[in-house]
């Protein structure tokens, strides 16, 4: 299990200036620097409007390796980074990344103000080393909202109980999304530890949305996932998801409405992915806006919202490999970015990858640390092992090499008892477990 160590970022207004501090570092003591805004306070929103447009547009440019709207982003994320880390921070972080061991990353947590919040952290460049920070193998980055509810803590008893919410309303102003995609991808995803009892699904689709979870949060939601439309209300200054109603039409439910429902699981529901638009921002200076931080508030421990729209593509990829690698028992963190990772090399000429925040209140990021007794199979029964027969004119030298790769997944995923050697044999390629 990979450790991580906490390196956080603390950005706070001190009269009419701003400072920036290191708290809770890895391998350092506490910092203070002056912080200096890259742009000017009255154009922040135009600079995210502008970070849209090239995060939108570099889908387009596919024919360059590197396209112009990167370029844009790697300027945009240098003036972020050199603000960010100055003077003593700036050797302090290099210098705690340097300390590492082969089993340690580094979370970097930023805590930032309600009016800087709008900016994409996530496209935070370093120079020096040609490196976007949310793409980094020994980092991730998240943020970590500075609210008076308590710290969550984040792992459960087994069985995790997951609910999928899927909303996709019959309106003129909102295109129909694929939902049935997505949900098989997180079935394919969890498939292995509902088999094993560790996760109880269940999915919330079709007309009344908000009445069928009202209905299911009687009963405890360790992860909530949202695949909906997202927006902003900006006259009545908060985010909103776009449920379906009774008649299949689209209902918003606004932050704070979807944190009052929340909030009455106590603390229970751990996790909430909001694959929504927009979900991640807020209006003007208030952070409980956005409901990404409103669930925060709510006393959820970690949340994964978007802060600009993302395709469905992209979507579909990222539920896929966050839960993925959830489902092996890696840290929400870490899950997030790897996922981020994975969208960086399937699409290398766009830059959606950096368009999640991970909204995080948790000492760590370990979901699957089961305080309970690890569900076993019980020792008289020996678990049924597989086999499969493979004519000679079915197997090819790629087949062999994707048996032995899905046999390598099987003993790293500790799945060995089910499969314990794939042998390739005999005249008839004749392929089998021992």
């Amino acid at each position: 299990m990979p450790r991580f160590l906490n390196f956080d970022l603390a950005i706070a207004s001190e009269g009419k200036s701003y400072t920036v501090q290191v708290r809770d570092a890895f391998g350092v003591g506490d910092l203070k620097e002056t912080f200096i805004p890259p742009f000017d306070l009255a154009v922040l929103p135009a600079k995210r409007h502008d970070a849209a447009q090239w995060i939108d547009l570099a889908r387009i440019s596919k024919l360059k390796s590197v396209s112009q709207e990167i370029l844009q982003a790697r300027e945009f994320g240098t003036e972020l980074f050199k603000r960010l880390f100055v003077g003593e921070i700036s050797a302090a972080f290099r210098e705690s990344r340097a300390k590492l061991q082969d089993n340690e990353h580094l979370c970097l947590r930023l805590h930032l103000p309600p009016l800087l919040a709008m900016l994409p952290w996530e496209l935070l460049y370093d120079q020096t080393r040609s490196q976007f920070l949310a793409l980094a193998p020994d980092l991730a980055l998240v943020r970590y909202p500075e609210l008076s509810s308590p710290i969550g803590r984040l792992s459960v008893d087994e069985p995790l109980h997951l609910v999928v919410i899927l909303a996709s309303p019959i309106s003129e102003d909102y295109r129909p999304l694929n939902i049935e995609r997505e949900l098989r991808r997180i079935e394919q995803a969890v498939k292995e530890l509902r088999e094993q009892g560790r996760i109880i699904l269940d999915v919330i689709s079709g007309p009344s949305t908000l009445d069928q979870l009202r209905g299911r949060l009687s009963q405890p939601v360790h992860i909530l996932h949202v695949l909906c439309h997202g927006d902003l209300d900006t006259q009545r200054g908060e985010g909103e998801l776009i449920f379906e109603d009774y008649d299949s039409t689209a209902e918003r439910i606004n932050a704070v409405l979807f944190r009052q429902y929340l909030s009455r699981q106590r603390g229970q529901t751990k996790v909430v992915f909001l694959n929504a638009c927009l979900s991640a921002l807020s209006v003007d200076r208030d952070p409980l806006s956005s409901v990404g931080v409103a669930l925060i508030d709510a006393g959820v421990s970690a949340v994964i919202a978007m802060q600009f729209e993302l395709p469905e593509d992209a979507a579909a990829e990222l539920t896929r490999v966050f839960y993925a690698e959830l489902a092996m028992g890696k840290p929400i963190e870490q899950s997030l970015a790897l996922a981020r990772q994975h969208l960086s090399a399937r699409y290398p000429s766009r830059l959606d990858w950096a368009i999640p925040v991970l909204f995080l209140r948790a000492d760590d990021g370990v979901l699957f640390q089961a305080t309970g007794s690890e569900i076993k199979p019980s020792s008289s029964i020996r678990p049924q092992r597989q086999s499969f027969e493979l004519s000679r004119e079915s197997v090819d030298q790629a087949t062999i090499e994707t048996i032995q790769v899905e046999a390598l997944i099987a003993f790293r995923s500790k799945d060995w008892p089910r499969t314990d050697v794939v042998v390739i044999s005999g005249n008839g390629r004749h392929a089998r477990s021992k």
